[in-house]
């Protein structure tokens, strides 16, 4: 193998694709999520959650949150890269 390629960092393109992927998935999840509750909200027996959902909802909205940190640690890494 070409030593130049060996002593290359990661290919960049490949993380902005990963970025890409991770926010596609976020904003899928927050559509979700917002679908979820405006439907749950137009019930005439109004909105409410079970403890069991509360935790559910409460997790999903916390990976979310990871992962549009990470997205964004990438393109910080990425942006240093190109400095």
């Amino acid at each position: 193998m070409n030593p130049l390629i060996k002593a290359s960092p990661a290919n960049p393109t490949n993380s902005l694709v990963e970025v890409r992927d991770m926010l596609w998935e976020a904003a899928y999840v927050a559509e979700f999520l917002r679908g979820s509750i405006c439907n749950a909200a137009g019930l005439d027996s109004g909105f409410e959650l079970s403890t069991a959902e509360a935790y559910g909802f409460a997790n999903v909205l916390q990976n979310l949150i990871k992962s549009i940190e990470k997205a964004n640690t990438i393109l910080e890494e990425h942006e240093w890269e190109d400095k």
